[in-house]
């Protein structure tokens, strides 16, 4: 186990709360499974919380590959099925999926969790009543460890002070839950968890940026929650954290790591191009034979994977969140026999693979990005360090970064302005070192992150939405559809998203899903979703369909999907929304 990591399991039982910094591939996570006997004898139990579904997914199942016996071992989130080989002879298992989340040790979304602990166990959200105690005591039964918390605060999309004042009154309100809804709930949260529960919380992270760091040390600070902040970095990292939080345990790097230092410093090379990814990706193949595309819309991923089909000697894929299940699962399948084989492939992806699946490509070719996302991106390249060091030849570009025409339109129509526009300022077009693993010399990636360092705000509406849910818990027994009703009133159906994501079901082997944002189905349900008028479909798994509202379902989505299920017949859980057969390509997904 890496330095510094072990210390912070550890300080998880103290009245404090743990934050521990440390980069990408440092070996947090694999910490946890590997040390599992003493973590479940301290901890009791491990509710894991992650960002995405991919990451429970890979999470889950690299807990089993690292030791972990199986029968231990669950999931929460949208996911059909995970499953994982095991032992000499590659034995497939089939980890089990725990709505209830009282497996020793589970991998969970934020989104599930957080309506556990707030609401009602996932399982019991189509009921008139729920266990609502039940949800509570698993979301809070043993030891809690909140992971990737930079991606789940998505702090890239965080404006300056001078941003929100420019905008309009309705425009701030907007803004404020939107920026402040994710943060809110994770400082009530632990809040909660360490004042009144006495829980053991850790959060880790490998990029959150040092305003942010400073603002939950205040807020949980003011509330009785001191944060000690564990920094894995090199000397750069070490002094950007400086002073972060009343207390700093300033670890450094493991000497197994920082001895790759030097290795890494002499062959990798980061590349700053004014020309579009796809020229690039083309470039790339003279010197790489796995290279991972990253770009920030899929309509723009899409128009990438279609320029490079058929126009490189090697074979290209294309992934992204809007592609139904199974697909996604057999292009995974497939990248992982291509990394095997040694065979040349071009990957074009989205934010989707930022931090989702643990794949190691030789080259990561990326259009521009905020500075915490590009350093997410530049995480896929070389991540099996003292391996790749082994194998590498002279220097060559491992990180390329397109600043094109392209590439910043794409990455404007995301992220705000001004996030774009620091890493925009802040890399010069060239070829040259840049540090974005160790944080030991500049440039690295704590002095971009330094470029951006807009400071979050509490939403004091959801904080008190929250307590007021957690007390009426304990109070008083309220129907489900009313629960649900006030999630959709007061934050609309998330409490962690800009809104819940809303299931579709797409036509094939039976039904598989496809998960969209509210403002997707805005811009496009009436496009892609089958329907009558201002109707849509709803499917349910034993067959059945109903009409409902797209109005009515875009102003309360939990409520009216929960409405869905009342109408069927008892245990015929809902598939999602229908979506027309010429709206969903099997190639290249929904678009």
């Amino acid at each position: 186990m890496r330095k510094g990591v072990l210390d912070a399991l550890r300080d998880a039982g103290s009245p404090a709360v743990p934050l521990l910094v440390a980069p990408t591939g440092y070996g947090k996570t694999s910490a946890v499974h590997y040390s599992w006997r003493e973590v479940l004898r301290e901890w009791g139990r491990v509710v894991h919380v992650l960002p995405l579904r991919a990451l429970v997914s890979d999470v889950a199942s690299k807990a089993v590959k690292r030791g972990v016996p199986p029968d231990l071992v669950s999931y929460q989130a949208m996911l059909k099925e995970v499953r994982v080989e095991v032992g000499e002879e590659e034995e497939e298992v089939r980890l089990r999926k725990s709505p209830y989340m009282l497996s020793p040790y589970v991998a969970v979304t934020y989104d599930s969790y957080l309506l556990s602990f707030y609401v009602t166990p996932v399982a019991e959200l189509s009921r008139v009543y729920a266990h609502r105690d039940l949800g509570l005591l698993a979301a809070a039964g043993g030891g809690v460890l909140f992971d990737e918390v930079h991606l789940a605060l998505a702090t890239d999309r965080l404006r300056s002070p001078e941003s929100r004042a420019s905008a309009s009154g309705d425009e701030q309100q907007v803004l404020l839950q939107e920026e402040s809804k994710a943060f809110t709930a994770l400082v009530t949260t632990i809040e909660l968890l360490k004042r009144h529960l006495n829980r053991r919380v850790l959060a880790m992270t490998a990029t959150l940026q040092r305003a942010a760091v400073l603002w939950l040390s205040r807020e949980l600070g003011g509330r009785g929650v001191p944060v000690h902040l564990h920094v894995c970095l090199g000397r750069r990292g070490l002094k950007y954290f400086e002073r972060a939080a009343p207390r700093v345990e300033p670890q450094g790097l493991d000497e197994s790591y920082s001895s790759l230092y030097e290795g890494y410093g002499a062959v990798a090379r980061t590349k700053v191009s004014k020309e579009p990814v796809e020229e690039e990706a083309r470039r790339a193949l003279d010197h790489s034979r796995s290279i991972l595309v990253f770009c920030n819309t899929v309509p723009r991923a899409v128009e990438v994977y279609r320029a490079l089909k058929g126009r490189v000697d090697a074979e290209i894929r294309l992934l992204h969140g809007r592609m139904r299940e199974r697909r996604r699962d057999e292009v995974l399948g497939e990248i992982k026999r291509f990394l095997k084989s040694g065979k040349s492939f071009v990957l074009v992806s989205t934010q989707c693979l930022e931090a989702g699946v643990d794949l190691d490509f030789d080259t990561v070719v990326t259009e521009v990005a905020p500075p915490g996302s590009l350093i997410q991106r530049a995480g896929r390249a070389i991540r099996d360090l003292e391996r790749r060091l082994a194998q590498e030849g002279g220097p060559r570009a491992q990180v390329v970064v397109s600043l094109s025409e392209e590439s910043v339109e794409s990455a404007s129509a995301v992220y705000p302005w001004e996030a774009v526009e620091v890493s925009v300022r802040s890399l010069s077009v060239g070829e040259y070192f840049f540090d974005w693993r160790f944080a030991e010399e500049e440039p690295s990636f704590v002095d971009l992150l330094a470029q951006h360092e807009a400071e979050p705000r509490l939403d004091k509406g959801v904080e008190n939405h929250l307590k007021t849910m957690l007390e009426v818990r304990v109070l008083a027994q309220k129907k489900v559809e009313y629960l649900l009703r006030e999630l959709d009133q007061h934050v609309e159906g998330s409490l962690l998203r800009d809104s819940a994501l809303i299931p579709l079901a797409v036509r094939g082997d039976g039904y598989d899903v496809v998960p969209v944002s509210l403002s997707f189905l805005r811009r496009r349900g009436r496009d892609v979703l089958e329907g009558e008028g201002t109707k849509v479909v709803a499917v349910f798994e034993n067959g059945d369909m109903r009409y409902v509202e797209l109005r009515r379902l875009l102003e309360s989505p939990l409520s009216t999907l929960y409405s869905l299920k009342m109408m069927v017949e008892k245990g015929a859980d809902l598939v999602g929304l229908l979506v027309k057969e010429k709206a969903y390509d099997s190639e290249v997904g929904l678009v």
